[in-house]
């Protein structure tokens, strides 16, 4: 390990209860790899609970038997090695769960007493009998190692980063504090805050627990799933808005940004020869994949049901990728992520909340013709829906209403429309059949 840099590299003697003699334990802390996460120990997991790591980390190639742990803890006599403990032990009995990948110990116990040795070896030639001697190393080196006060500082300086990777708000606050600083978007009107908690349950708690902000609070945006590779998952990144009873500006100003971005970071064929994308969104360590999107209603099982729901009545929508093909499975890691598709939900959810914070007296007209004319088309949408349901029940009146509305409109007529129509001139009792019929007679 001459050519490694290490924070820790030292060792030290101490001696045994029971007049065992004396063991030498060396500790050796490597630096956190440039390219792997300090600790890979999941949010939920307990102190007592083993976990095998399966990709590379800074000790991985000194270390053995990779398949059932990380033997990082070895047992040296007449420098052979005799026992071995895996970094479950680092976690469980040191607590030193971000040190883990990072740190090897080596125990020799060449300097006691040689019937103690015997009392180890008498188990077997791969390892040490688990006797009284055997338990007073075991405890030897985990009252020392537990209190050594560079362990200790290491570990703590390794959770604060961790913490600090965690406070994602803060790294976004700072990115958007830059952008107003270097004069390319101004400060919003409103605060926008990021909320990283436990899902639904601790959303409701925060909720709770600070009413006045939640008088405040005109929307909330929810993204759950989000920034997946869309060609590994077969999916694509869906808008599900908000309930018909929480009538909100929200839906459509996240339904417009949806489709702008849709429209830009895809080739059309209107665009051909002389770019592929208009406006592309594009990570430099992500796909050139185009983004896929759909705007579907209402759905819940997330964060967004608690804002909507009646105690807070706060309008909130989704934004979520399905299908997802490994979902809650061992294989839903962030391989099948991809940063292009995470940057676009990311762009998509921050200019929405943009547009909400800074809205005021200069872009309010632009926002009540944005919902004025989407509202219409649903309108039409759900009167044409209603119309081709009359006409397939019957109605002739319909088939006329509908096609005045299409007309007037200068809409192209749907699938629906066109299908009514081709069955209506197949139907002799129709009201055109039955007109010529009687001027025949």
């Amino acid at each position: 390990m001459d050519n490694v840099t290490n924070q820790i590299d030292k060792a030290f003697s101490t001696e045994l209860l029971e007049d065992y003699g004396n063991i030498s334990i060396r500790i050796i802390v490597l630096q956190k790899s440039a390219e792997a996460p300090t600790s890979l120990t999941p949010e939920d997991s307990q102190t007592d609970e083993p976990i095998i790591d399966k990709g590379k980390t800074p000790v991985s190639s000194y270390l053995e038997d990779p398949k059932r742990g990380k033997k990082c803890v070895v047992f040296l006599v007449n420098g052979q090695r005799q026992h071995a403990w895996d970094n479950s032990f680092i976690q469980s009995d040191l607590e030193f769960k971000y040190l883990r990948n990072r740190m090897i110990v080596i125990v020799d116990v060449d300097g006691m007493k040689p019937e103690a040795i015997a009392d180890l070896m008498q188990g077997s030639r791969n390892q040490f009998y688990e006797g009284k001697v055997y338990e007073a190393i075991s405890s030897r080196v985990i009252a020392t190692l537990k209190g050594d006060p560079d362990l200790i500082r290491l570990e703590a300086e390794a959770e604060e980063e961790i913490y600090e990777l965690k406070s994602g708000d803060e790294v976004v606050k700072r990115a958007l504090d830059k952008l107003i600083e270097q004069g390319k978007i101004e400060r919003p009107k409103r605060s926008i805050r990021f909320l990283w908690i436990p899902e639904i349950s601790g959303t409701r708690e925060y909720l709770r627990r600070y009413p006045e902000e939640v008088k405040r609070i005109i929307a909330a945006i929810n993204l759950d799933m989000v920034g997946e590779d869309v060609k590994k998952n077969h999916n694509s990144l869906i808008l599900y808005r908000s309930i018909d009873s929480r009538a909100s500006f929200l839906n459509d100003i996240c339904q417009e940004l949806f489709e702008y971005v849709g429209i830009t970071n895809r080739e059309r064929v209107h665009d051909r020869g002389w770019t592929n994308m208009l406006n592309p969104i594009f990570d430099p360590n992500g796909s050139r994949d185009p983004f896929y999107y759909n705007i579907e209603r209402y759905y819940g099982s997330s964060d967004h049901i608690v804002f909507l729901d009646r105690e807070f009545g706060i309008p909130a929508v989704l934004f979520n990728n399905w299908p997802d093909m490994f979902y809650h499975s061992n294989e839903d890691r962030p391989d099948k992520a991809d940063p292009t598709q995470l940057k676009r939900a990311a762009f998509l959810a921050l200019a929405s909340a943009y547009v909400i914070a800074d809205a005021g007296v200069d872009n309010t007209q632009k926002i009540l013709a944005l919902i004025f004319g989407k509202a219409n088309v649903r309108i039409m949408n759900d009167l044409e829906k209603d119309l081709v349901f009359k006409i397939k029940r019957g109605d002739r009146k319909a088939f006329d209403r509908l096609f005045e509305i299409n007309d007037s409109n200068n809409c192209r007529p749907s699938a629906d429309y066109c299908i009514s129509l081709n069955e209506r001139k197949r139907n002799p009792y129709s009201e055109v059949n039955t007109n010529s019929q009687e001027k025949q007679s």
